[in-house]
């Protein structure tokens, strides 16, 4: 019960930020960060090895790139493909959020006095700790 309450109150206040992007772009930027965890791209495959074992994907690689989208309220949404191999994280939601910066001045767009971001799914990779 207390969780609900909680959750529901964290989204009645990004709902509130993002209804005041929408509204007030001039005073309120709001963005919201996502991006897929990799089990959400697996398509079922049946298993062929049995059948042929030359178009066996049982042990195939089964994604290679990241997906990073970037909702911006009253503007739309951007999405970012990125490869793998450059990882995730910290590092490349900063990027995210500053290519979509540029694009909003590039564009002519307002940035807010305020700025509210909600990353939601974002840390695929954490840093270690160097302290522990």
């Amino acid at each position: 019960m207390v969780h609900q309450e909680q959750h529901l109150g964290e989204r009645a206040y990004a709902e509130d930020w993002w209804t005041a992007g929408e509204h007030q772009p001039r005073l309120v930027t709001a963005f919201s960060m996502d991006a897929p965890t990799e089990t959400q791209f697996d398509l079922p495959v049946q298993k062929r090895s049995a059948k042929d074992a030359v178009k066996a994907l049982d042990s195939a690689k089964k994604w290679s790139s990241k997906i990073t989208g970037l909702m911006m309220a009253g503007h739309g949404m951007l999405a970012y493909v990125s490869r793998d191999g450059l990882g995730s994280g910290p590092n490349l939601s900063c990027t995210v959020l500053y290519l979509s910066l540029l694009f909003m001045v590039a564009e002519g767009r307002p940035i807010g006095e305020k700025f509210n971001l909600l990353l939601d799914n974002t840390s695929g990779t954490l840093i270690p700790n160097p302290l522990s």
